[in-house]
């Protein structure tokens, strides 16, 4: 096999792999299938109630890390006094 051949086929693999990869990927969530078109209402409902969780779920990290600041300095503040 000649050097042409070997990087043809290897090419052709390569986009044989992509391809494959491409068309049989799982779907993201935002692609899932649904049962039918949704009206605009119901998508927006959804969309703000996916929003909602989302900032609920911030919030709950943002005081986790709101605490691991306090405990923090409180560390600093009695490692100075000893």
């Amino acid at each position: 096999m000649n050097r042409f051949s070997h990087s043809a086929l290897a090419s052709l693999t390569a986009f044989t792999a992509a391809a494959l990869l491409l068309f049989t990927a799982a779907p993201v969530d935002s692609q899932m299938a649904t049962d039918g078109p949704q009206p605009p209402e119901a998508a927006l409902l959804a969309a703000k109630a996916a929003n909602k969780a989302l900032l609920e779920k911030q919030r709950a990290t943002l005081d986790r890390l709101d605490a691991i600041q306090k405990d923090a300095s409180q560390l600093r503040i009695f490692v100075r006094r000893s």
